[in-house]
């Protein structure tokens, strides 16, 4: 048995895993999943799915573990490169009315004192709200926490990009 991973880091920082026997997909396996530096990247989500957060700059690691019925297990070892200088949260997720995002530097980061980003603000940046392959809503903003209205939107999935400084970073939002 072998652990595929399933292309690289994808959409919403995912990252998916597929137990094989030569070509075939092995169904009945437990997964363990290790993050070996947790002050670079926080791991959520259910294996053999995992969604990686960057914390910090740096490299991040972990290994997802396949345990066969027969208790034989095989390891495949993940490294990230964390270039980003920020990552965002969204709350409440799931939401009804309004999310709110944050937009946060990584530990670490340098700021001036006296400079827009040490005073609680930062430079332009663009947030969007997608649904599938639709841009549904755009909006410019300069401060760290904004409220994104969903009042209107129909029960579903959707995803919140921020881009900034170049970079794009993408959450997904679930509306309730």
């Amino acid at each position: 048995m072998h652990i595929d991973l399933l292309g690289g880091l994808g959409l919403n920082n995912t990252v998916e895993f597929a137990a094989m026997r030569g070509s075939k997909h092995v169904m009945d396996v437990t997964w363990e999943l290790h993050n070996e530096t947790p002050d670079v990247i926080s791991l959520r989500g259910h294996a053999p799915l995992v969604i990686v957060s960057p914390i910090k700059q740096g490299v991040g690691s972990f290994r997802m573990t396949a345990i066969d019925q027969c208790g034989r297990g095989t390891t495949a070892h993940v490294s990230v490169h964390i270039s980003s200088k920020y990552h965002f949260t969204l709350s409440p997720n799931p939401a009804v009315d309004v999310v709110t995002l944050k937009l946060t530097g990584v530990e670490g980061e340098q700021r001036a004192p006296g400079s827009p980003s040490a005073m609680g603000t930062t430079s332009t940046y663009e947030i969007q709200l997608w649904s599938g392959l639709a841009m549904l809503r755009s909006f410019q903003t300069n401060q760290p926490t904004f409220q994104i209205p969903i009042a209107g939107l129909p029960a579903g999935l959707y995803f919140v990009r921020v881009i900034k400084d170049g970079q794009t970073y993408t959450e997904k939002l679930i509306k309730n």
